[in-house]
Protein backbone atom coordinates (compact mmCIF):
# COMPACT_ATOMS: atom_id res chain seq x y z
CA UNK A 1 0.00 0.00 0.00
CA UNK A 2 1.27 3.49 -0.70
CA UNK A 3 1.41 6.04 1.43
CA UNK A 4 1.51 9.76 0.50
CA UNK A 5 1.81 13.12 2.58
CA UNK A 6 -1.06 14.41 0.85
CA UNK A 7 -4.23 13.59 -1.37
CA UNK A 8 -6.17 16.02 -3.33
CA UNK A 9 -9.46 15.12 -4.15
CA UNK A 10 -10.79 17.07 -7.11
CA UNK A 11 -8.21 17.39 -10.17
CA UNK A 12 -9.79 20.79 -11.85
CA UNK A 13 -7.76 23.50 -11.51
CA UNK A 14 -7.09 24.59 -8.18
CA UNK A 15 -6.60 20.61 -7.05
CA UNK A 16 -4.09 20.39 -10.06
CA UNK A 17 -2.66 23.51 -9.08
CA UNK A 18 -2.31 22.86 -5.49
CA UNK A 19 -0.59 19.48 -6.38
CA UNK A 20 2.01 20.83 -7.93
CA UNK A 21 3.30 23.43 -5.47
CA UNK A 22 3.09 20.35 -3.10
CA UNK A 23 4.87 18.33 -5.13
CA UNK A 24 7.86 20.62 -6.03
CA UNK A 25 8.32 21.11 -2.23
CA UNK A 26 8.83 17.90 -1.39
CA UNK A 27 5.70 16.06 -0.61
CA UNK A 28 4.30 12.50 -2.37
CA UNK A 29 0.91 13.74 -4.11
CA UNK A 30 -2.25 12.00 -4.72
CA UNK A 31 -4.16 13.79 -7.17
CA UNK A 32 -7.91 11.94 -7.54
CA UNK A 33 -10.68 12.91 -9.54
CA UNK A 34 -13.92 11.06 -10.66
CA UNK A 35 -13.74 11.74 -14.06
CA UNK A 36 -11.72 10.90 -16.81
CA UNK A 37 -8.92 13.05 -18.11
CA UNK A 38 -9.00 14.94 -20.01
CA UNK A 39 -12.61 16.05 -19.78
CA UNK A 40 -14.80 18.42 -21.28
CA UNK A 41 -16.76 20.85 -18.60
CA UNK A 42 -19.53 23.71 -18.67
CA UNK A 43 -16.84 26.97 -18.10
CA UNK A 44 -16.70 30.00 -19.50
CA UNK A 45 -13.26 29.27 -21.10
CA UNK A 46 -11.48 32.40 -19.78
CA UNK A 47 -8.95 33.30 -17.27
CA UNK A 48 -8.72 36.41 -15.12
CA UNK A 49 -5.89 38.67 -14.56
CA UNK A 50 -5.51 37.08 -10.87
CA UNK A 51 -5.57 33.38 -12.58
CA UNK A 52 -2.83 34.65 -15.13
CA UNK A 53 -0.57 35.48 -12.08
CA UNK A 54 -0.68 32.33 -10.35
CA UNK A 55 -0.02 30.56 -13.72
CA UNK A 56 2.89 32.53 -13.95
CA UNK A 57 3.95 31.47 -10.36
CA UNK A 58 3.07 27.98 -11.04
CA UNK A 59 5.82 28.34 -14.17
CA UNK A 60 2.93 27.19 -16.91
CA UNK A 61 2.15 30.38 -18.94
CA UNK A 62 3.73 29.34 -21.06
CA UNK A 63 1.64 25.92 -22.04
CA UNK A 64 -1.53 27.98 -21.33
CA UNK A 65 -0.45 30.88 -24.28
CA UNK A 66 0.53 27.75 -26.26
CA UNK A 67 -3.70 26.86 -26.01
CA UNK A 68 -4.81 29.96 -25.37
CA UNK A 69 -5.61 33.37 -26.88
CA UNK A 70 -4.32 36.32 -25.10
CA UNK A 71 -6.70 39.59 -25.36
CA UNK A 72 -6.31 42.63 -23.41
CA UNK A 73 -10.00 43.39 -23.02
CA UNK A 74 -13.10 41.31 -21.99
CA UNK A 75 -16.70 42.92 -23.23
CA UNK A 76 -19.50 41.80 -21.04
CA UNK A 77 -23.01 41.94 -21.80
CA UNK A 78 -25.90 42.67 -19.84
CA UNK A 79 -29.01 40.88 -20.11
CA UNK A 80 -30.30 43.81 -21.52
CA UNK A 81 -27.73 43.86 -23.86
CA UNK A 82 -25.76 47.05 -22.20
CA UNK A 83 -21.96 46.04 -23.17
CA UNK A 84 -19.17 46.65 -20.90
CA UNK A 85 -15.62 46.85 -21.79
CA UNK A 86 -13.18 45.88 -19.59
CA UNK A 87 -9.07 46.47 -19.96
CA UNK A 88 -6.72 43.98 -18.72
CA UNK A 89 -4.66 40.57 -19.33
CA UNK A 90 -7.09 37.93 -20.30
CA UNK A 91 -6.57 34.52 -21.97
CA UNK A 92 -9.19 32.69 -23.30
CA UNK A 93 -8.66 29.07 -23.35
CA UNK A 94 -11.43 25.67 -23.76
CA UNK A 95 -11.37 23.82 -20.12
CA UNK A 96 -10.83 20.58 -21.74
CA UNK A 97 -7.25 21.86 -22.63
CA UNK A 98 -6.68 23.92 -19.62
CA UNK A 99 -7.87 20.78 -17.34
CA UNK A 100 -5.40 18.43 -19.30
CA UNK A 101 -2.25 20.85 -19.59
CA UNK A 102 -2.75 21.24 -15.49
CA UNK A 103 -3.14 17.75 -14.83
CA UNK A 104 -0.22 16.52 -17.43
CA UNK A 105 2.20 18.99 -15.68
CA UNK A 106 1.28 17.64 -12.27
CA UNK A 107 1.78 14.34 -13.11
CA UNK A 108 5.14 15.58 -15.03
CA UNK A 109 6.13 16.83 -11.66
CA UNK A 110 5.79 13.79 -10.18
CA UNK A 111 2.25 13.69 -8.65
CA UNK A 112 0.21 10.33 -8.56
CA UNK A 113 -2.78 10.49 -10.57
CA UNK A 114 -5.32 7.99 -9.90
CA UNK A 115 -9.37 8.55 -11.61
CA UNK A 116 -11.14 7.55 -8.13
CA UNK A 117 -14.67 8.32 -6.86
CA UNK A 118 -14.08 9.29 -3.21
CA UNK A 119 -16.67 8.00 -1.06
CA UNK A 120 -15.45 8.68 2.82
CA UNK A 121 -12.35 10.02 4.38
CA UNK A 122 -11.54 8.71 7.83
CA UNK A 123 -9.50 10.60 10.75
CA UNK A 124 -6.08 8.52 11.52
CA UNK A 125 -6.60 7.30 15.59
CA UNK A 126 -4.04 9.58 16.47
CA UNK A 127 -5.81 12.93 15.63
CA UNK A 128 -2.96 14.21 13.98
CA UNK A 129 -4.95 14.31 10.33
CA UNK A 130 -6.28 11.71 8.00
CA UNK A 131 -5.33 8.57 8.12
CA UNK A 132 -7.18 6.63 4.74
CA UNK A 133 -10.13 6.78 2.44
CA UNK A 134 -12.50 4.78 0.82
CA UNK A 135 -13.06 5.11 -3.02
CA UNK A 136 -15.04 3.75 -6.26
CA UNK A 137 -12.71 2.92 -9.30
CA UNK A 138 -14.07 3.93 -12.68
CA UNK A 139 -14.49 0.05 -13.32
CA UNK A 140 -16.60 -0.18 -10.03
CA UNK A 141 -14.06 -1.92 -8.03
CA UNK A 142 -14.25 0.08 -3.95
CA UNK A 143 -11.27 -0.10 -1.67
CA UNK A 144 -9.02 2.24 0.58
CA UNK A 145 -6.02 3.82 0.53
CA UNK A 146 -3.63 5.07 3.11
Amino acid sequence: MKIYDVAIVGAGPAGSAAAIRLVREGAKVLLVDKKEFPRDKVCGDALIPDSLKCLRRLGVMDQVLSKGKKLDTAILYSPSRIEVQVPGEFVTIKRFDFDSLLVSEACASGVQFQNLAVSSIEEDRGGTGFDRFRYQSSGGNAGHRR
